[in-house]
């Protein structure tokens, strides 16, 4: 751990995020409600994503790819976010490079999330932005074996390469690899991912529960939950899985 760091050093928050291309994306999740909707699925999660942490810190990069879909990114993302496209190479060296050119270019606290866990709370990323004013790393791990949030005050490429990237050990080879390093580490409360169909009705009932519990004065994220509770909806029409209650 790094001894007094200053917590107005400059904040950057990124999003990892793949285009909305059929067959490309949520491709578990497709197993259940096809390869259509389930790329529409990953473009509403990206959309409420975007509009929920569109002001947690002093920068908000939008990391996508491929490059050549960079005009439909910079659609969705309605010209707020800094579009940064994806190196080639495995999730770990997607991440680092992020981290990376975050650090080249000025920022010192930085927060990386993907897209696959759209309620995540924005109280995590705050308490994670946080973290970084006295550790190295901060995580918030994902209940499947991974991690939803990463963030870090220095280069993560010792933490990320040489990770099975989509075993259910990512999250222990990643504790153990920084545990080795001697990082300091906050890990917060775990969240959870999109990638199965009870993942997508745990959801729908979690957004419903938000609904019915918002009062007439709810504020924008309650607002933005219930748009994607909406479209989640819609999208999945006609499906046999549970829908949320009205």
């Amino acid at each position: 751990m790094t001894e007094g760091r200053r917590p107005d050093k400059l904040t950057q928050f990124g999003i990892l995020a793949k285009h909305w291309s059929p067959g490309r994306v949520k491709t578990r999740l497709a197993d259940f409600c096809g390869e259509q909707r389930a790329a529409q699925l990953h473009r509403a999660f990206l959309e409420s994503t975007l509009c929920r942490f569109a002001s947690v810190a002093e920068r908000h990069v939008l990391c996508f790819t491929p490059e050549q879909t960079r005009a439909d990114f910079e659609e969705i993302s309605g010209g707020h976010w800094k579009l940064l496209a994806q190196v080639s190479g495995d999730l770990g060296e997607r991440i680092a490079s992020y981290f990376q050119e975050a650090f080249a270019s000025g920022s010192e606290r930085v927060v990386l999330v993907g897209a696959d866990a759209p309620s995540l709370p924005i109280a995590s990323v705050t308490a994670a932005f946080r973290a970084l004013e006295q550790h190295d790393l901060a995580f918030v791990p994902s209940e499947d074996g991974g991690y939803c949030l990463i963030g870090a005050t220095r280069p993560v490429e010792p933490v990320t390469t040489n990770i099975r990237w989509g075993s259910e050990s990512v999250w222990e080879q990643t504790r153990e690899k920084f545990s080795t390093l001697n990082w300091s580490a906050k890990i917060l409360p775990s969240w959870y991912d999109i990638d199965h169909e009870k993942d997508l009705l745990r959801l729908m009932n979690e957004l419903a529960l938000i609904r019915n519990d918002s009062k007439d004065g709810h504020d924008a994220e309650d607002a933005n939950l219930d748009w994607l509770r909406g479209q989640i909806h819609e999208i999945c029409k006609g499906l046999s899985v549970g829908h949320p209650k009205d």
